[in-house]
């Protein structure tokens, strides 16, 4: 029997943690039946690439207050190398806190965090207003 087949239609701007978190029960599904029982495909109404409102990164990046990745980083590298032996040599190093942070900068410019969060709020408020009448 071949994998069911789950199309998630998505929005520009739509919220990637919430979307991973729906997918994650169907991945584990597979994990546990040891073959693919479930497949996702994104798709968006245009049919075009959709950005997501903000990554798991820029969150950790805003999460840790003043101090950004860097700080977010620097406080959970034991806890993400506990996470990671398993995958052999992944440590969350200088060399790779620098990339991380690079790409925070890269992605936002010179956003500041204040805009970061003024901009998530903004998100967060206009999907519940679009919801409301959802409820």
């Amino acid at each position: 029997m071949p994998p069911e087949t789950i199309n998630l239609i998505v929005t520009q701007d739509f919220n990637i943690t919430t979307t991973m978190a729906f997918v994650d029960p169907f991945r584990v599904a597979n994990y546990i039946n040891g073959a693919p029982l479930y497949r996702w495909e994104f798709l968006s109404e245009l049919g075009a690439i959709c950005a997501a409102a903000m990554g798991p990164t820029t969150l950790f990046h805003l999460g840790a207050g003043a101090g950004g990745l860097q700080a977010f980083c620097e406080h959970f590298a034991d806890t993400f190398h506990g996470w990671w032996d398993e995958l052999g040599h992944a440590k969350l190093d200088e060399d790779t806190i620098k990339i991380l942070v690079d790409g925070i900068a890269d992605a936002h410019g010179d956003a500041s965090q204040a805009d970061l969060s003024a901009a998530r709020d903004a998100l967060i408020l206009a999907m519940q207003q679009a919801t409301k009448p959802l409820r």
